[in-house]
């Protein structure tokens, strides 16, 4: 218990440097979370108790262990929450190098955890990093979904800046599609586009800095179909 209150006061200083890099509302997601993140870790440390697993088998462990975390903390971070500490500045690294959580996690803690592998051994870094690993797949495998591939349909004002990205820095094609308001009766562009899942963040984030009044919608892209032709994107 010690430990996890020792850790809050590391979460108090990245909190600080959060307000000015993140904003105040993602700030307050990750203060939300440094709050009540001890209380739940008080709450399930007696689940050992209850559910019985064999310690002598590591890697089992680290694989259950790298898969269960990243459930959570997909899921965390989906609803606009952090649990603190390393979390910050995941979301700093991904913001600013426009990566995803879970490559942010391995850059940010996979350094950490090879560091640590000078003081607590070298086996034990390698089961971190199994944990590691693990965890950024499925953090990003809940946060972005499992396709490959992301479909992006954009309404803006500044349509040429957005398609000049898009086509130019990302190297993929644009529709323009005429589209009308249902309520307005107002005629605008829709631009779409398919994108692999990698350029997710990428795109999203620019569209939301030419325009951060644009309307625009992301699902999941599994097949492309051209004429007679059908890609398989997933």
């Amino acid at each position: 218990a010690s430990d996890v209150y020792k850790r809050q006061i590391l979460c108090v200083a990245v909190l600080i440097i959060s307000f000015p890099l993140l904003g105040i509302k993602t700030t307050m997601g990750s203060v939300v979370g440094t709050i009540i993140f001890p209380f739940f870790v008080t709450l399930t440390s007696d689940i050992a108790n209850v559910i019985h697993i064999d310690n002598s088998d590591m890697f089992l462990i680290a694989v259950v262990a790298g898969i269960i975390r990243g459930i959570g903390y997909g899921l965390t971070f989906k609803m606009g929450f952090t649990t603190g500490g390393t979390d910050i500045l995941n979301q700093i690294v991904a913001k600013y190098f426009n990566t995803s959580i879970g490559t942010a996690m391995l850059i940010v803690d996979g350094s950490i955890v090879v560091a640590g592998g000078f003081t607590y051994g070298w086996n034990s870094m390698l089961y971190a990093l199994v944990v590691l690993y693990l965890l950024s797949q499925m953090t990003d495998r809940i946060m972005l979904g499992i396709s490959k591939s992301k479909a992006f349909y954009i309404i803006t004002d500044e349509e040429e800046k957005v398609k000049e990205y898009i086509m130019s820095n990302l190297s993929h094609g644009v529709t323009i599609i005429p589209v009308k308001g249902g309520y307005t009766k107002e005629k605008q562009k829709m631009l779409m586009c398919v994108i692999p899942t990698k350029d997710y963040l990428k795109l999203e984030r620019k569209v939301t800095e030419i325009d951060k009044d644009a309307f625009f919608l992301i699902t999941d892209s599994y097949h492309m179909y051209h004429g007679k032709v059908k890609y398989g994107v997933n």
